[in-house]
């Protein structure tokens, strides 16, 4: 049998279905690095080379192994949130055992800790493949995990091998940062025998083709899903270079319909299409299609709509996100089988009272609720980036700067680089490469802004201005303001504009209209420093562009609307993850449940 769909995201809630029910499946084109086993050996390689990437360690600790509850991961960020003795999740791990925050019957996993400082001792003498033979053989995963399961964590050791011929040192710390940038690159590793045997076969309609099955399952044939959604053009090729004559009616349709063939023509005996009913009882365009052929027999099609119905065998999920033991195994629990997705799903902490958001929180939240959960309730710090440290950098120099001018101290731009200079940090770079062109840019961007100051400087008000605005339903936003500046020319002047510096792109000026960090901040400068803000300004530094905007009372009213609405979703726990592009740069992509696949067997 084989399954095929238009887009990755369709096959999810049916494997799980399947690893439920212990019907042994295969995905297609699936690359290693997204199979559980390969991410649990790659975060214990990960922290042995980064003992403070806490997203690594939190995979790792979430194995069975060591008898960890989602509870005691929340109790180890907090010690390290505090401070106490702690940097990281992995130094929490080693603080006496009195001050660990467990009971006495699940002490630190002394022997994750034994392993950690064997191999760090020989980190710079024995090879990546040499190390990873080693902690493949400690995690047992010969005896732990399924005959194709294996397969996957023995093409990573193909993987490490075939690196070494382009490697200067074949050391582990080369490997992981190697592993980083081929990840960022959107690299796939894949299977070089994908042959699934007595198993279904997971895939999509574009890796179907050349292929034929006996059954053929195809799913979700909808508007939206297939065909799906027209997505704009990042580039529009020009018509006056076409030798091919342009095409007519809906060029997408009509390719998405060839595809559609595609997939209908790959069934031997028996197809099933899965679709919904659409929104007024519309039929979906290609089911219409299909059913509308004159050369379709009313005879050959038989709808169905089947009642869901579990099987008397299969049981569901364990509490707590434990994972389904499809592979039991005699002895100690397995060091492997990381439940950290699982645990992501169900272990919503309930936020302190009043609950506290910041302009930054409440964006982050409305672009992933699953990423706010690790970061903000959870607590878990992704490594650091450059791009937040440059703007670190960066705001804390023109704070500096403009203490200066507003003293009336119009400093050369030789003394804003010593400035500069001193603020930098080296921290989160990825090489001295990349810090260099950032280290030119910013003083190439800081040159600019000085000479537009010394021309045309502001009345500045505040800088880095805190404020913590109350309002309804027991929420506190607290922020800080980068600068508030002085319409009328007075310093007594209570109508002002509220600039915000921003380090990234400059973005589309439409954005800054409906920006709800600009509303928040107008909101406190009304109620709480009792000023009017006549203009809100994003200062994109990489081009020194002004973008100007306003807010008025319904916009504002609009805007606390949703700072509340976004907190009643945090009461509620709700936490769904909102797979994007953003997600290949996200620092939490490899514990989200998202993009955690189930085991194949």
């Amino acid at each position: 049998m084989a399954v095929l769909y238009r887009q990755h995201a369709h096959r999810d809630e049916l494997v799980e279905q399947l690893a439920e029910r212990k019907i042994p499946f295969a995905i297609a084109g699936l690359s290693i690095l997204d199979h559980p086993l390969v991410k649990d050996a790659v975060a214990y390689l990960r922290l042995l080379v980064k003992p403070y990437d806490d997203v690594a360690c939190a995979r790792v600790l979430s194995a069975p192994a060591w008898r960890l509850h989602p509870e005691d991961l929340l109790r180890l960020t907090e010690k390290v949130k505090g401070r106490k003795g702690a940097k990281s999740l992995f130094d929490a791990l080693q603080l006496p055992q009195g001050q660990l925050p467990f009971d006495a019957s699940r002490p630190a996993p002394s022997a994750l800790l034994e392993f950690h400082a064997a191999v760090r001792k020989n980190l710079r003498k024995n090879t990546a493949r040499e190390i990873l033979e080693e902690a493949l053989e400690w995690l047992q995963i010969r005896q732990r995990a399924g005959e194709r399961d294996r397969k996957y964590v023995k093409r990573l050791a193909e993987f490490v091998k075939e690196w070494e011929a382009k490697s200067e040192t074949r050391l582990l710390p080369e490997f992981i940062e190697y592993l980083e940038y081929f990840q960022q690159a959107n690299g796939s590793i894949n299977l070089d025998d994908d042959a699934p045997g007595d198993a279904v076969q997971l895939m999509t309609v574009h890796g179907a083709k050349g292929l034929e099955f006996p059954h053929v399952f195809l799913l979700r044939v909808n508007t939206g899903s297939f065909p799906p959604n027209k997505r704009p053009l990042l580039f529009e090729f020009p018509e006056e270079l076409m030798k091919e004559e342009l095409p007519e009616g809906d060029f997408h349709i009509q390719e998405e319909r060839r595809l559609f063939y595609v997939a209908l023509t790959r069934a031997q005996d028996r197809l099933t299409v899965t679709t919904l009913t659409e929104k007024k009882g519309r039929v979906p365009t290609f089911i219409e299609d299909m059913m509308m052929d004159p050369a379709v027999k009313r005879r050959d099609i038989r709808q169905l709509a089947p009642k869901v119905a579990v099987p008397a065998g299969a049981q569901p999920a364990e509490e707590n996100g434990d994972r389904l033991e499809l592979f039991p195994a005699s002895g100690d629990p397995p060091r492997i089988f990381s439940r950290i997705a699982a645990w992501a799903e169900t272990f919503h902490p309930a936020p302190f009272e009043p609950l506290t958001l910041n302009p930054s929180a409440i964006a982050g939240y409305r672009v992933c609720p699953q990423q706010y959960l690790f970061e903000r309730m959870w607590s878990l710090r992704g490594t650091p980036k450059a791009t937040y440290t440059f703007g670190r950098v960066m705001h804390a120099t023109i704070r500096r700067v403009m203490e200066e001018f507003k003293k009336g101290h119009r400093l050369p731009f030789e003394d804003v680089a010593r400035i500069y200079e001193m603020e930098w940090s080296d921290v989160g770079f990825e090489d001295d490469y990349q810090k260099e062109e950032y280290k030119r840019d910013g003083l190439e961007q800081l040159k600019t802004f000085h000479a537009a100051m010394l021309a045309s400087l502001p009345v500045v008000l505040e800088q880095e201005k805190t404020f913590e605005l109350a309002l309804p339903d027991n929420v506190v936003v607290n922020g800080r303001i980068d600068q508030i500046n002085s319409v009328g020319g007075s310093p007594k002047s209570r109508d002002v504009e509220i600039v915000d510096y921003k380090t990234g792109k400059p973005r589309k000026a439409s954005e800054a209209h409906k920006d709800l960090q600009l509303s928040v901040y107008a909101i406190a400068a009304k109620e709480i420093l009792e000023l009017n803000p006549v203009r809100l300004v994003f200062h994109f530094l990489e081009n020194n562009e002004r973008q100007e905007t306003t807010r008025d009372a319904k916009q504002l009213r609009e805007a606390q609307a949703v700072v509340l609405e976004t907190a009643a979703s945090i009461r509620a726990g709700e936490f769904p993850a909102k797979p994007g592009f953003g997600c290949r740069s996200c620092a939490f992509r490899p514990i989200c449940p998202a993009h955690e696949e189930k085991l194949s067997s």
